[in-house]
């Protein structure tokens, strides 16, 4: 009398197994969606060791993970010896799975033995049948290693078919996910540059500011006035130097706006204020009737007036730098020019708002980089027409979202 694994496998060998096979079917069918559903290696990992279990009714099922970190292949379960729970990676060891691709069992003396892969005393550790490799994209993500069936049967062929496809699946989710969490860093690591950038450049506005404090402060320190005004100039730029050591506390790795309905001539005008006397008496602003309060960070367009101002003035050193307020129906334009040199047309071509483009010396090039992230932050505009010799005029555009208040500011 045939036992029941061996009717079994006869049963199968002759194609007598149909509706057998159906269930294969329908338990890949199952986990291919359990698998892909899952976003986390943890999560993926989880299922893949159930279903196998439930499916091929392994007595057990283990689990090794690539670990880029360690460049080992590491195993969580508790139920494996500590000393096989990390296995080092290796090229024997990763030419052997992928070479094998498909599950294999674990049966001769080869495979239980051998070092070259690093796998025989783990082979040699527990009743270790079957050595399913994770293989995405000729990547070796891991492998898995399945006990004996739990009714005493052997592994059949439509075990191992069955087999093969979770495994598939399982690391092609796993690589994703990997993935996924690479670009993920990518992101994060180029936000936090990018803010670290403008923090920077932030910084270097602040000193130049208290310079030009301290380098007036020479000739006018006994005057009431100027001190009255020097102190509101310290208040001021130690303000908003803590508010951005609150931003860096807060992590704030993209540019966050907090809109308000304000007046763009106030932004501009606190803008000036901050420049050099000698640099702000070259300013002349004109605004072409009544303008519509916009929904702005009233702090970051004052930061993107004051930079546009401060490359003017750093352009020519005479002359005047022109602010035009020009209202419209979908936008309110600010256009200000100045006169001097322009800007170089290889700089143009380079790209003049991508960051670390700069033609001065001193600079960090990321001032306009700034100011266009500010701008798109509030789904506006920043253009430039230049002309080398002629002078250079940036035009800002802020959408008009409510044109029902109006700043009746004059002109």
């Amino acid at each position: 009398m045939l036992s029941s694994g061996a009717l079994r496998k006869a049963l199968e060998k002759r194609g007598w197994l149909n509706a057998s096979r159906h269930d294969y079917k329908k338990k890949w069918l199952e986990a291919t969606e359990k698998i892909s559903s899952r976003m986390e290696t943890g999560e993926v990992k989880s299922v893949l060791s159930a279903m196998i279990g439930s499916t091929l009714r392994a007595t057990a099922v283990n689990v090794w993970l690539h670990d880029q970190a360690s460049r080992c292949y590491i195993s969580t379960s508790s139920r494996i010896d500590y000393r096989f729970r990390r296995v080092p990676e290796s090229r024997r060891l990763i030419e052997h799975m992928l070479s094998a691709a498909a599950p294999f069992e674990i049966t001769g003396s080869e495979d239980r033995s051998s070092d070259e892969t690093g796998l025989g005393p783990l082979f040699n550790s527990a009743r270790s049948c079957i050595c399913a490799p994770l293989i995405a994209n000729r990547e070796l993500v891991g492998f898995v290693i399945l006990g004996p069936s739990a009714d005493g049967r052997t592994y059949a062929s439509a075990d191992m078919d069955l087999l093969r496809a979770v495994a598939t699946q399982a690391a092609v989710q796993i690589k994703n996910i990997r993935l996924s969490e690479a670009l993920l860093d990518i992101r994060e690591t180029d936000s936090f540059n990018r803010m670290s950038s403008f923090i920077m450049h932030d910084l270097k506005n602040f000193t130049n500011s208290l310079s030009l404090l301290s380098h007036n402060a020479r000739s006018n320190i006994t005057s009431p006035e100027f001190q009255r005004e020097a102190i509101k100039a310290i208040d001021l730029t130690v303000a908003k130097m803590k508010a951005l050591v609150e931003k860096m506390a807060a992590g704030a790795g993209s540019m966050k706006i907090c809109p308000a309905k304000n007046d763009l001539l106030t932004a501009f005008d606190r803008a000036v204020k901050r420049l050099s006397s000698v640099a702000a008496s070259r300013v002349l602003i004109k605004s072409d009737g009544p303008l519509p309060l916009c929904s702005i960070d009233a702090e970051a367009v004052e930061t993107v007036f004051f930079n546009i101002l401060m490359n003017a003035h750093d352009a020519a050193s005479h002359g005047e730098i022109r602010a035009v307020f020009e209202p419209g129906d979908d936008f309110i334009c600010v256009r200000i020019s100045d006169t001097g040199t322009g800007i170089p047309q290889a700089l143009l071509e380079k790209g003049l708002f991508r960051p670390f483009m700069t033609t001065k010396s001193n600079g960090f090039g990321v001032g306009l980089y700034q100011c266009k992230t500010i701008m798109e932050a509030h789904e506006g505009l920043i253009e430039v027409e230049t002309e080398e010799g002629s002078g250079t005029r940036f035009t800002l555009k802020f959408p008009n979202v409510n044109r029902r208040y109006t700043a009746s500011r004059a002109s």
